[in-house]
């Protein structure tokens, strides 16, 4: 899809290239992926390289000796993981919530009341997996995000006012 934006694109201005790549090829980044969040370096760096490639082509500058990472600051475009983080927090969110039709009895427990400075009650339990497969799916891997979000965080009253604190948080 990069490259097809890329081909028709070619001479464009800088706001177009950069709204084409929000509209047409980050949605196909980003589809499903809080089921099939890639959890090897290689498969992130993979990803993550698309993102890397559009911001060259949005900017129009590739040169060798030119930061990505600078081009992706001044275009104020967060990384692919940390948004499929958000975007697992915001389901783990709805599922809590019971806006979503999961019910989390099914797969989490709360935490068990006790006196350490980590408890909250909004908090589940550390899901333990030998399986790697298993350990990296979404309910593991969002649980241990989740506990480390601070209480106040959990304790949000909309999805909408969540979804801003954990885009400040992450």
């Amino acid at each position: 899809m990069l490259g097809l934006v890329r081909r028709n694109l070619r001479g464009s201005a800088h706001k177009l290239r950069e709204q084409a790549y929000i509209s047409l090829v980050r949605p196909h980044l980003e589809y499903c992926s809080v089921v099939w969040n890639p959890y090897t370096k290689k498969s992130i760096s993979k990803v993550e390289n698309i993102q890397r490639q559009a911001a060259r082509f949005v900017t129009n500058n590739y040169h060798r000796r030119e930061s990505v990472t600078g081009m992706l600051r001044d275009l104020q475009w967060t990384s692919l993981e940390s948004r499929r983080q958000a975007a697992s927090l915001i389901l783990m969110y709805r599922i809590h919530h019971h806006q979503i039709a999961i019910n989390p009895d099914h797969y989490l427990t709360l935490m068990v009341q006790s006196s350490t400075r980590s408890y909250h009650p909004l908090k589940y339990q550390a899901i333990q997996s030998r399986i790697q497969l298993y350990r990296y799916s979404f309910f593991p891997r969002t649980v241990n995000w989740w506990n480390n979000l601070p209480g106040d965080v959990l304790a949000l009253p909309t999805a909408e006012a969540f979804k801003r604190a954990v885009a400040a948080h992450i």
